[in-house]
């Protein structure tokens, strides 16, 4: 979970579609 918030950060163009999908897979 918390991989995925700095991996975000890293990337900001991808990021945006990252974390649609990471709060998707936590549910």
């Amino acid at each position: 979970q918390s991989n995925g918030a700095i991996t975000v950060k890293s990337q900001p163009h991808e990021g945006s579609r990252f974390t649609i999908y990471l709060p998707v897979s936590e549910k």
